[in-house]
């Protein structure tokens, strides 16, 4: 059976102890190194791929160039045109304004709900529409007697 290593200090010392399992204190840069020569391995890789694919990603590359150049200057050519399509609009655009109308509103004095009214206000407005006193607790007139 292998032995147990624990790698982690800590509260992990205790469990190592009791468990049997013996203590690494190069764990941590062990750990490092390993993640180090994965990482240079990982780089390796990526430039043999890079390397072998060179010409195309050149080739690429300048299509792209060539392509911001022409976007470029269809962004340049739009910018003008609208600008001019703005001003031609703004000289074209007519004098208006809204026609005043003539109404007669029949407004009722006391309507059910008038924005002016503060809120107990409005609650007693409320409760005469109710056919109830404004100072009753919801209970009609009628039920007092």
């Amino acid at each position: 059976m292998p032995s147990k290593r624990c790698t982690r200090a800590s509260s992990a010392e205790y469990w190592c102890a009791k468990s049997g399992a013996t203590w690494n204190p190069n764990h941590d840069g062990q750990v490092k190194d390993a993640w180090s020569d994965f990482r240079a391995l990982l780089r390796e890789i990526n430039e043999t791929v890079k390397a072998e694919f060179a010409d195309e990603l050149g080739a690429l590359d300048k299509e792209l160039q060539q392509f911001n150049k022409r976007l470029t200057k269809t962004r340049r050519k739009a910018r003008e045109l609208f600008g001019r399509m703005q001003q031609r609009l703004e000289k074209e655009q007519p004098d208006w304004e809204l026609p005043e109308i003539e109404f007669e509103a029949d407004d009722d004095p006391d309507p059910l709900y008038d924005s002016r009214r503060g809120y107990l206000d409005q609650l007693q407005a409320y409760k005469r529409f109710q056919g109830k006193s404004p100072l009753s607790n919801g209970e009609d007139e009628d039920s007092h007697s």
